[in-house]
């Protein structure tokens, strides 16, 4: 049965549906209407569907493109003036100064290394126009401008050439075994009796005792707490707080060899003395006081006479005042592994029995003449003593050393004698050591990753306490001056530096600068000598920080005589070379 239908109005006449989607929309509402809607329409057949290759794109006639001439950048970019015109400082890289000198040194093209006056008298006071104009810094290899401070220049190397001959390899390694051969015989020595003490301490025979082995990465060098030396093989720690003891002060511990004690000096940890020094001169008193760097707090010299070796000859940890904790004994352990010293022995006397023999030099040191007399040309007085024929230091100069002198320093040597060489900058290309020069030269290497800024820790000489400065104020004061509270003028030492990074990643230049001047280059080369200990380690081992490190320090005439900022007299933990 249809539905009911709405009725319309008179004035609307009655639509009659086109097909029968239309009635059915009118049944269904607009729902219905809206799908007829989209039924009745159709959708037109694409040729490209069957077809694709039957397009056809509508042509377009294109404008011929105008021959425009392309720019050749390569010619556009050089702008270098070639013909001896240019004005541009090689120093300062400026071309406004009003009269430049011009290098006539080597080749045509050497001409555009130029300086320009203001330059010339800054940062080279010590030449003339005339020495720029035969032989320019540049040519001489010691110009100190910015791009030539941080350019890792190559040294030609002539002596380390020599180095690495096989004959001289031999030659060297068979000195080295022949004088570290007795030492490595009192290492064993050592080592056995701190055996047998160990054995008796846990009442065992010595035959039966093994020595564990203590835990050490390649990477890490383990040194004695007290003493501060590296520790070889043997020495005893602490398994709660890791503290070590080297085997020679173990001795010492048990022979009842203490560190002195130290009267305290209040004058001279609060600085007193130097503040009133400079005016007043300085007295016998004064002198003796400033020989000692610092005075022990209290409790240190409380703390070593608390220290004691028990009776049965074991050793307790140290108090907490000197690096312990107190309360446990220092066990006895090992590097490496067992027996390895006797087995290094056995070899090292197999090579220096084989029957080769060692040159030694000869018996009659140079520094004296046929008929007894000191050679003047290459001894220098350093002492007055009556009937001592001990009164004179060997001092060759620097081109004596390149002559071949290691027979006769390896003489004073062999005795502990030190050893001073005169003239080694005639050697060098005369690179400037001036404070501003070194500060740009730093300023330019630094790397933006390494976490050591441009502020150094320099020490106040009249307080003896700590600073943080700067390193552009800490050298322009030493150049210039500088006053602190009182209108004093202030004493600052840089000490060790640079600290925390190698001399020629900071300083290039002036590294390889240090590294050329150095004499006897067989023992002071830190990279290559072959009768240089640390560079024998193998690798992955850590080695020693070998330097260069520098020691800066203010200083002014008045207070010359007392030396504040000077380095005390000290021995050394190991040999060093001090230019």
């Amino acid at each position: 049965m249809p539905k009911a239908k709405r009725g319309r109005g008179p004035g609307r006449p009655r639509k009659t549906p086109a097909d029968p989607a239309a009635a059915v929309t009118k049944e269904n509402g607009a729902q219905g209407q809206a799908e007829a809607s989209r039924t009745t329409r159709k959708r037109r057949k694409d040729p490209a569907a069957d077809d694709p290759s039957s397009i056809e794109l509508p042509r377009r006639n294109l404008r011929e493109r105008r021959n425009v001439p392309v720019a050749n950048y390569k010619e556009v970019k050089n702008t270098k003036k070639t013909d001896g015109t240019s004005t541009m400082c090689h120093q300062c890289q400026r071309n406004d100064s009003a009269r430049v000198v011009r290098c006539r040194h080597g080749s045509e093209n050497n001409r555009r290394h130029r300086y320009c006056v203001k330059c010339i008298k800054r940062w080279y006071p010590h030449l003339t126009e005339d020495d720029f104009e035969n032989f320019c810094p540049f040519c001489r290899n010691n110009c100190n401008c910015k791009t030539c401070l941080r350019t890792n220049i190559i040294i030609k190397d002539d002596k380390r050439r020599e180095f690495d001959d096989g004959k001289n390899k031999i030659k060297s390694s068979l000195r080295i075994t022949h004088f570290l051969l007795p030492w490595l015989k009192e290492l064993q020595q050592e080592q056995m009796l701190e055996r047998s003490v160990e054995a008796v301490i846990r009442g065992i025979d010595a035959c039966d005792l093994e020595v564990p082995q203590a835990q050490c990465n390649n990477d890490e060098r383990m040194f004695c707490d007290k003493c501060r030396t590296s520790i070889v093989d043997f020495h005893r720690s602490c398994k709660n707080c890791n503290y070590d003891l080297c085997l020679s002060c173990c001795q010492e511990l048990r022979r009842g060899l203490d560190a002195p004690e130290i009267e305290d000096n209040e004058d001279l940890q609060e600085g007193s003395i130097h503040k009133n020094a400079a005016c007043q001169g300085t007295s016998d008193e004064q002198v003796d006081m400033l020989i000692d760097t610092a005075a022990p707090p209290q409790d240190c010299t409380t703390s070593l006479r608390l220290w004691r070796v028990n009776r049965n000859k074991s050793i307790p940890c140290p108090p907490k005042e000197l690096g312990g904790c107190g309360s446990s004994l220092l066990e006895l352990r090992c590097l490496f592994e067992d027996k390895s010293i006797s087995e290094l022995l056995d070899k090292a006397n197999s090579v220096v029995n084989n029957g080769t023999e060692l040159e030694l030099g000869g018996s009659r040191c140079s520094c004296f003449t046929e008929s007894g007399d000191v050679n003047n040309e290459t001894s220098r007085k350093s002492a007055c003593r009556e009937n001592s024929s001990d009164n004179y230091i060997y001092c060759p100069s620097a081109i004596d050393v390149q002559n071949g002198a290691l027979d006769h320093f390896q003489q004073h040597w062999l005795k502990g004698h030190p050893v001073i060489v005169r003239d080694v900058l005639e050697l060098t290309s005369g690179l400037s050591w001036e404070p501003m020069v070194m500060w740009r030269a730093l300023r330019e290497k630094r790397d933006k990753k390494e976490a050591e800024r441009l502020s150094v820790i320099a020490l106040d000489c009249l307080t003896w306490d700590p600073v943080d400065i700067n390193i552009h104020m800490f050298f322009e004061g030493y150049s210039h001056g500088a006053f602190g509270q009182e209108d004093l003028p202030v004493l600052l030492k840089l000490k060790d530096w640079p600290q925390h990074s190698s001399f020629e990643e900071r300083l290039p230049r002036h590294g390889a600068e240090f590294i050329s001047a150095l004499p006897f280059r067989e023992y002071t080369d830190p990279k290559s000598g072959p009768l240089n200990l640390a560079v024998k380690l193998p690798e992955g081992v850590k080695k020693p920080d070998l330097g260069p490190k520098t020691y800066i320090a203010y200083g002014v005439a008045e207070e010359l005589e007392i030396c504040d900022s000077v380095t005390k007299i000290h021995c050394d933990m190991s040999d060093a070379v001090n230019k």
